[in-house]
């Protein structure tokens, strides 16, 4: 662990970033099951500030997401993976993602 992070989340402080393309490129990249995923830019988006973000070689850290391992706490099984969330956020309608 990292600093008191599960290993989840070290892990996105530490793993080699992917672009979108080559994410995308292989289903065997993005595995089919629940976790957390990082988005890190070059490049900020106007209007979006950057204070207070962590900056790991040039990129900074603007949005975390999940894909819940596990049922809610109201029981709820989400059939998301982090493979249908980073499709949804690359490549699907743009009001279906949180970026």
């Amino acid at each position: 662990m990292l600093n008191g992070l599960g290993d989840d989340a070290s892990e996105l402080l530490t793993k080699a970033p992917l672009t979108p393309a080559s994410a995308l490129r292989s289903s065997r990249v993005i595995p089919a099951a629940g976790g957390i995923y990082a988005f890190w830019f070059s490049d900020i988006p106007p209007l979006v500030s950057a204070t207070g973000t962590l900056n790991r070689d040039g990129h900074r850290l603007l949005y975390v997401g999940i894909a819940p391992k596990a049922p809610s706490r109201a029981g709820k099984v989400s059939s998301s993976t982090l493979r249908t969330r980073l499709r949804t956020h690359v490549r699907g309608r743009i009001e279906r993602s949180t970026l």
